[in-house]
């Protein structure tokens, strides 16, 4: 990749490789005029996101995430994530299951220090609200008597959701949010999504209220209401809206199931994974178990045999993983006096049913 200071790629793909801590790639991406926000950042905020398991988590899955940049469609997603890095435009990840499309965004959020991924798993049942915010209407109406005046800020009962998490945060640097399998959706959700991701700001429409925003006793025209999002308060704006301080790196994935409209296409940096090589696989094998075992001969004979299988039909990658753990653990360090009878390596492996 080059000089890291030099080279114009901000996401290098191979950065966790050789280091155990973020890069500062993120200073090099300069927002674009027609993204650019006034608003006040708060950077003690961003540096707790750097801490604590759900951190953890993300670095360690965007660490195993492996990018063989001699090859030319890993190279060709660096490139993509990098221009949806410096556009800020939304990622659409098009793959079979198990390929590794949901990992990208750990991988990104990783190697730039962005905070724990966001996760919004999709459904047909899921609708906008759904990611946006979550209002607490039972208890708002079990603590409100008509006859008194609210002593609590309606705020308190509302909290962001993933979407509006991301667009709440008020740090320099953007979250990651991963929107996992987008075609299981309604067929309005990518629409209803890409209006929000274009605008950059939703209205919480409980919060809207004719002479300004619902508050606390101190009358109509109080300050505006703070509502939850990850544990501390984020402030909304005049009638329930909330802008976003700087646009999410968002990553959507597709099992291919459905085709999406194209207004929603022409917006997004469309990248679609291939299958592993044989040299990736090995790399992915050397992360997760170390060098000793993927060095054995023997486990070598297991990623040719998947190779070949996976190039004939659709296997997902964690099958092979699978099937070395059991391999490990059974077989070749003996820890137990019977063994699992049969081909259990294999059938895990995929290849004999």
């Amino acid at each position: 990749m080059g000089d890291m200071n030099s080279d114009w790629h901000a996401f290098t793909g191979v950065w966790l490789k050789d280091h155990d801590v973020p890069s500062n790639g993120y200073e090099k991406v300069k927002t674009p005029p027609w993204r650019r926000r006034v608003v006040e950042f708060d950077e003690s905020s961003a540096s707790n996101l750097l801490d604590g398991t759900n951190w953890n988590e993300t670095f360690r899955r965007g660490k195993n995430f492996v990018f063989d940049l001699n090859d030319e469609d890993d190279s060709r997603v660096v490139d993509l994530v990098n221009a949806a890095l410096y556009l800020q435009r939304p990622i659409l990840v098009k793959g079979d299951t198990g390929i590794g499309k949901s990992s990208l965004a750990y991988a990104i959020a990783a190697e730039l220090g962005l905070g724990p991924v966001l996760y919004w798993p999709i459904t047909s049942h899921t609708t906008i609200k759904d990611g946006l915010y979550r209002y607490d209407i039972i208890r708002h109406l079990q603590e409100t008597r008509p006859t008194e005046k609210p002593q609590t800020d309606a705020g308190v009962y509302f909290a962001l959701k993933q979407l509006g998490i991301a667009f709440g945060n008020r740090a320099k640097k953007p979250r990651v949010l991963l929107i996992d399998e987008l075609d299981k959706a309604d067929m309005d959700l990518p629409n209803d999504l890409l209006h929000v991701l274009e605008e950059g700001k939703f209205q919480i429409d409980e919060l809207t209220y004719s002479k300004g925003p619902i508050s606390a006793s101190e009358g109509d025209h109080a300050r505006t209401p703070e509502v939850r999002s990850e544990g501390r308060m984020a402030k909304v704006e005049e009638n329930g809206w909330l802008t976003c301080g700087q646009f999410p790196m968002v990553l959507m994935t597709s099992n291919k199931e459905r085709e999406f409209p194209e207004p929603f296409l022409r917006r997004c940096i469309t990248i679609e994974l291939t299958k592993p090589s044989k040299v990736k696989l090995t790399e992915i094998v050397k992360r997760h178990f170390g060098g000793e075992i993927s060095n054995d001969s023997e486990v070598g004979q297991l990623i040719q045999k998947f190779t070949i299988e996976a190039s004939k039909k659709h296997i997902a990658t964690d099958r092979l993983l699978n099937a070395i753990h059991v391999f490990k653990e059974f077989y070749k360090l003996k820890k137990f006096d019977s063994l699992p009878k049969g081909n259990l390596v294999e059938k895990i492996l995929g290849i004999i049913n």
